[in-house]
């Protein structure tokens, strides 16, 4: 998974202060992912899904301009692995990102850990 830097070195900020205090309670990023996921699931959700569709009155249905699918970054990436995390546990990822409209589960960890982090 790619990471803009920020959200990379604030996750790797935290996995190695959990280690330094208890290597045997040290969380991998997978599991840092999941638990911004679960803690911030409400805000995730309206973050993607808070645009309300216009119905059009017409003879056609018009794609409604909204959040782009594709995240656009300035800068490279960094290389994230999902450490710690079982299959299940993807495929629960990325039924979410396409649930609420995030395009990717990349775009829907990205968020999570924005708001976990604390990273703006």
């Amino acid at each position: 998974m790619a990471l803009p830097h920020e959200i990379y070195r604030a996750l790797r900020s935290l996995t190695l202060e959990e280690r330094s205090v208890d290597p045997t309670k040290a969380r991998s990023y997978g599991q840092v992912v999941l638990d911004a996921v679960e803690e911030h699931a409400g805000e995730l959700k309206e973050h993607w899904t808070s645009a309300v569709p216009r119905v059009s009155g017409g003879l056609f249905k018009r794609a409604e301009a909204g959040r782009p699918t594709r995240r656009r970054h300035n800068a490279p990436q960094s290389r994230v692995p999902l450490g710690g995390v079982i299959n299940s546990d993807v495929a629960v990822l990325d039924q979410l990102a396409t649930d609420w409209g995030a395009g990717s589960r990349s775009a829907l960890v990205e968020q999570a850990l924005r708001l976990y982090l604390r990273v703006s």
